[in-house]
């Protein structure tokens, strides 16, 4: 997808709860993303949440999460 907000690209994953989160390309390491925030994106597509993670561990994040061009930016 290509935000309209501001122009990047995510892709769409559904989640285990059966919803769906836009996921931005790339890895990022854990210890600098908040807890429930973090993603993972298992082997099916499927975005799971990572509750817990090692400081050592990386994750995806979500693209309105960091998206520059809505309001509430926290990238």
């Amino acid at each position: 997808m290509t935000c309209r907000y501001c122009g990047g690209r995510a892709r769409w994953h559904r989640t285990t709860g059966d919803r769906w989160v836009a996921i931005e390309p790339g890895v990022r390491p854990a210890a600098g993303v908040p807890r429930g925030r973090r993603w993972y994106i298992a082997g099916d597509g499927t975005a799971v949440n990572l509750r817990g993670a090692l400081p050592s561990d990386t994750c995806r994040v979500s693209h309105f999460d960091v998206c520059p061009g809505r309001e509430g930016f926290t990238g």
